[in-house]
This record gives C-alpha cells, sequence and structure tokens, in this order.
C-alpha cells in the first residue's frame, strides 16, 4: 500500500540518504505530513526520482500558474526552491540539494 511504502521510505532513507531527508522532515511537507508518494510517486513503475516540478501544481496551483509570468521563463519550482527543504534562502544560499 501507499501507507506501508511511506513509512518504508522514511525509515530507510532517515538512514541512506539522510540530508534529503532531514531537508524534508524539517521541511513544510515533513512538518505537514506530505509524504515522499506524493511527489516521487509510488515505489516500482510510477516512481520518479526527480520529480517534475508539474507535479506541485496538483496542490500548489496558484503558485504553479503564476510560473507563466514572464519573469520566471525558463525557471521552475526548484530554481528557487530545494526540492526537499522548499525554503527559497537553501537554494538562493547555494545550500545543500
Amino acid at each position: 500500500s501507499n501507507a506501508a511504502a511511506a513509512e518504508s521510505c522514511e525509515g530507510c532513507h532517515a538512514e541512506v540518504t539522510p540530508k534529503p531527508y532531514r531537508l524534508w522532515f524539517d521541511g513544510r511537507h515533513g512538518l505537514m505530513g506530505v509524504k515522499c508518494v506524493v511527489c516521487h510517486g509510488s515505489v516500482g513503475s510510477g516512481f520518479t526520482r526527480k520529480p517534475k516540478a508539474d507535479r506541485c501544481g496538483g496542490c500548489h496551483g496558484e503558485n504553479a500558474a503564476a510560473m507563466s509570468a514572464p519573469f520566471f521563463r525558463g525557471k521552475s519550482c526548484f530554481s528557487c526552491h530545494d526540492p526537499h527543504a522548499l525554503n527559497p534562502h537553501v537554494a538562493a544560499a547555494g545550500g545543500a540539494k
């Protein structure tokens, strides 16, 4: 099930990839309980290692629509937001990926 997959993601990735896991855990998605499968898809054939920014539109439609403004041409959500921390200051300061 997706719930079991989400639990296994967290349990394993806390050990295997602690930096992105910690960014997620301490970031807004982690704090709000948004599990890995929401962005990455389910484990197996539906899994995407590096999800495209268009996955953000499901929850952040207004923000995604704003990306069509000329200022954002050639940019994506991840031009400013670290994909796990979702904090623009982390990416803007050259922080961890």
